[in-house]
């Protein structure tokens, strides 16, 4: 009987330390943000899509401040993943990121379509594309380690591309006529 309880306990015990852990925020000693995941994608005309992520900031253990299980390099934390996608003309796509490890796609085909990304972070990626005529790109990066990638194929399409850290790398490929790019890297 004696056996019979204290493996009741035990076993309850280990139930209760796994079904807390599990929840973030229950120990965050245990428990990471794996990250948030968006979508939307939109076929028509003169739509408007945004998509704001916002990572974990620092979990500070109480036996050793300033330490994140999560991830070990105590930045914030992120891994947010977020696309748009749109089809048609005179559309808004926006996406604004916050921490860490997030990566944002962008793909817009069609007529005067408008795309700004904006992430804060470390190690950081961008990938934009879009097709047709007079699309314009607007993608801002601060923080260290980033990537930001834009394709457009079409006439007369802008792109801008600010990264204000150290140790950024961004691409624009234009295929077509009348096309403007431009890179700021501080």
């Amino acid at each position: 009987m004696r056996r019979l309880n204290i493996a009741l306990v035990l076993g309850l015990a280990i139930l209760m330390v796994t079904v807390m852990s599990s929840m973030v925020g229950a120990f965050p000693f245990f428990a990471c943000d794996s990250g948030d995941y968006g979508e939307i994608v939109q076929i028509g005309v003169a739509n408007d899509a945004y998509i704001y992520q916002k990572g974990e900031t620092k979990t500070n253990l109480p036996f050793h401040p300033g330490f994140n299980p999560c991830l070990p390099w105590t930045c914030e934390t992120g891994g947010n993943r977020a696309e748009i996608f749109q089809m048609g003309y005179m559309n808004n796509s926006s996406i604004s990121q916050i921490g860490a490890l997030n990566d944002a796609s962008v793909s817009v085909y069609g007529v005067m379509n408008d795309v700004n990304v904006t992430q804060n972070g470390k190690y950081l990626a961008a990938y934009i594309g879009t097709g047709g005529y007079r699309n314009r790109v607007v993608l801002a990066q601060s923080g260290v380690l980033n990537m930001a990638m834009v394709g457009q194929v079409g006439g007369d399409n802008h792109a801008v591309i600010t990264q204000t850290a150290v140790r950024d790398t961004a691409n624009v490929l234009q295929m077509g006529h009348h096309n403007n790019a431009t890179i700021l890297q501080n």
